[in-house]
């Protein structure tokens, strides 16, 4: 599992994908850990902390959201590729789909907080909406054309653009 996540040679996909993780975290904070088949275990014990040790909620959050997200999606395309592609290298992803699926499940993740917050719908278990906000400051598209509180408003994304595919420079 370790192998897998985090140093298969067979698929460029822990490498992409840890790295496009990497690139996000890192526009908004300074200093990515280093990942670990334990700190994927355990991530959700992880806090990030200012220097006078008080929890950045915020940043705690989308630390664990990445980290799970991201080897999430190795486990997935690692049996995809090896189950339903029969190993097959023709049919493996390239970079740029292995980029976009990511892209694809971050900001799914962005809409289901998003959602998550409706206090009509899930009541007492509704997500605070200042917490969602603390969590993707700093990394949505257009963000300082967003007003304040951006959660009811559609067409939020990660401010990170997919890639086009090879051959088409449209």
């Amino acid at each position: 599992m370790d192998h897998i996540l985090l140093d298969c040679d067979a698929s460029p996909a822990s490498r992409v994908i840890w790295k496009a993780a990497k690139d996000l975290w890192l526009r908004c904070e300074s200093r990515w850990p280093e990942i670990h088949f334990g700190t994927i275990l355990g991530c959700n014990l992880i806090t990030v902390r200012y220097s006078d040790g008080k929890e950045m909620v915020g940043a705690t959050r989308l630390l664990k959201i990445l980290i799970l997200e991201s080897a999430h999606l190795i486990w997935k395309l690692r049996c995809e590729r090896t189950i339903k592609f029969g190993g097959d290298k023709e049919k493996y992803h390239s970079e740029n789909e292995i980029y976009n699926k990511w892209m694809h499940a971050i900001n799914m993740r962005l809409k289901f907080d998003r959602l998550l917050t409706d206090s009509m719908r899930y009541g007492k278990r509704a997500s605070k909406i200042d917490t969602v906000l603390k969590t993707w400051s700093g990394l949505l598209k257009d963000e300082d054309n967003l007003p304040d509180n951006w959660i009811r408003h559609a067409g939020i994304l990660v401010g990170m653009t997919p890639r086009p595919p090879p051959g088409r420079l449209r």
